[in-house]
């Protein structure tokens, strides 16, 4: 009886042990069931075009419905952290996007807002980083919108709009 648990039991065990612990991974982003969009284009936005294709409705309504009663200062903090190796992966400078993405004011402790959207494109010739937060006044109202176009260069507003 020994040997059958020893040789059956023992192994089953752990399996079950190391599948378990598999599925509890410490990586944050495993933790989001919605992540924002971002992406390097070449786009040039003006006020017009900016106008006519911001605010990206279909990841805010994506994103606004994922963590409206869910939100919480960690899952913001967790899709910043995804939002910055993203950043990373396409190439550029960690530090001066956080630098621009500061000046929206998403990571304030108070400010209860998402990023949804995030584009290294340029605004007026000017290379820029180009975001899209979700916000409310409370954690169940992150229905609204405020878009933003980030100098990179300049570390300025170069254009801002937001819901009425």
């Amino acid at each position: 009886m020994k040997k059958y648990l020893s040789f059956v039991v023992l192994p089953f065990l752990l399996l079950t042990i190391i599948f378990s612990c598999s599925d509890n991974s410490t990586n944050p982003e495993d933790e989001l069931t919605v992540k924002p969009i971002v992406l390097k284009t070449s786009t040039n936005y003006d006020e017009q075009l900016f106008n006519s294709l911001f605010p990206q409705n279909d990841i805010l309504k994506t994103m606004s419905d994922a963590y409206k009663n869910k939100y919480s200062e960690k899952i913001k903090m967790q899709l910043i952290d995804y939002v910055v190796s993203k950043v990373k992966t396409l190439g550029e400078n960690e530090a001066i996007f956080l630098e621009c993405f500061n000046l929206s004011g998403c990571q304030n402790v108070n400010s209860i807002s998402l990023p949804t959207y995030i584009e290294k494109a340029k605004y007026n010739d000017e290379d820029s980083w180009i975001i899209q937060l979700s916000w409310g006044l409370e954690s169940s109202d992150l229905g609204h919108y405020k878009c933003f176009a980030f100098g990179i260069n300049s570390k300025d507003t170069l254009y801002y709009t937001r819901c009425k």
